[in-house]
């Protein structure tokens, strides 16, 4: 099945900050999630919009100093694709173009 929607993410942060961020991706309907140690990898392919922008504000105020990582989401209708970098609680995004987003990986 094709989707319109997909999003991969990591995240390391401290493990007390784990529970309340997996929290956040539930309650966004994430598919998948696992944890270990103090990573947690998340996956999202739908062909219901996710409200990208609340996600990300969500996950920033529980996140740590500590914490890095990013996220891809792609948006197969507009054809794009942003990857969000995280450090700390900043998030900064930069443009894919979505032809080379496999060169990146």
């Amino acid at each position: 099945m094709h989707y319109f929607f997909k999003i991969y993410g990591v995240i390391q942060d401290l493990l007390d900050n784990l529970p309340k961020i997996k929290q956040v991706l539930q309650e966004f309907a994430f598919e998948e999630i696992e944890v270990q140690g103090n990573r947690i990898d998340f996956f999202y392919w739908s062909n219901t919009y996710l409200d990208i922008d609340e996600l990300l504000a969500q996950l920033k105020v529980r996140l740590s100093a500590n914490a890095y990582g990013q996220i891809d989401y792609i948006d197969f209708l507009d054809w794009k694709m942003i990857r969000f970098f995280i450090q700390g609680s900043s998030i900064t995004s930069h443009p894919i173009p979505l032809q080379k987003s496999m060169d990146l990986n």
